[in-house]
C-alpha cells in the first residue's frame, strides 16, 4: 500500500549531568514511524516512549507528524526540508500539544545501506503548550535553534 515502517532507538547522552539523570548520563526511546510518498512531500507519523524513569528523565509517549520534501543535489546528496508537529502524552506529565518544528537536512548517502545526515533544526511552541514549562523546567524549553549529525543504518 506504500507505506514505509520503521523501528527505532535513540539513547540521549548528557555528560554534564552525568550524576543526576539516569545511568550514564542519559536515557534511551524506542519508537514505531510510518510514513508514505504523497508525491508532493513524505507524510511521516512517528510514536515513541521514553525509558527515563520520571522524575529524573522523561518517562512516557510522545507522538510527532509532519511533511517533508527531499531535493537532489547530486546522486548521493540531497537537500531535505520538513516541518511538523508533536504531542505529548504524559511524556513529562501533564498531556496536550508539546512543539512544532522545522528542520533542513543533507543526507549523504555513504553507501546503500548508510546515510549520514547532518542537519539544523528550530523548535516552537505558543505559551500553553507542554514543552513551555509544563515539567517544571528553569526556562521555556521552545524556540531553540539545534543541529546535528545522524547516521541511518537500514537492514
Amino acid at each position: 500500500a506504500g507505506f514505509d515502517f520503521a523501528l527505532g532507538y535513540r539513547h540521549y547522552l548528557f555528560p554534564e549531568f552525568r550524576s543526576n539523570v539516569a545511568p550514564l548520563g542519559g536515557y534511551g526511546e524506542g519508537s514505531l514511524g510510518i510514513s508514505r510518498d504523497l508525491g508532493f512531500a513524505d507524510f511521516h507519523f512517528s510514536s515513541g516512549y521514553a525509558f527515563g524513569g520520571g522524575n529524573i528523565a522523561p518517562s512516557g509517549w510522545y507522538h510527532e507528524t509532519g511533511l517533508e520534501r527531499t531535493f537532489p543535489l547530486t546522486d548521493s546528496i540531497g537537500l531535505a526540508l520538513g516541518a511538523g508537529l508533536a504531542y505529548s502524552d504524559g511524556y513529562w506529565g501533564p498531556s496536550g500539544w508539546n512543539h512544532y518544528y522545522t528542520r533542513a537536512s543533507l543526507p549523504i548517502e555513504l553507501n546503500c545501506r548508510v546515510t549520514l545526515i547532518p542537519y539544523i533544526g528550530y523548535s516552537g511552541a505558543p505559551d500553553t503548550w507542554v514543552v513551555d514549562g509544563a515539567f517544571g523546567a528553569d526556562q521555556p524549553q521552545s524556540d531553540i535553534l539545534h543541529g546535528g549529525i545522524t547516521l541511518k543504518v537500514t537492514f
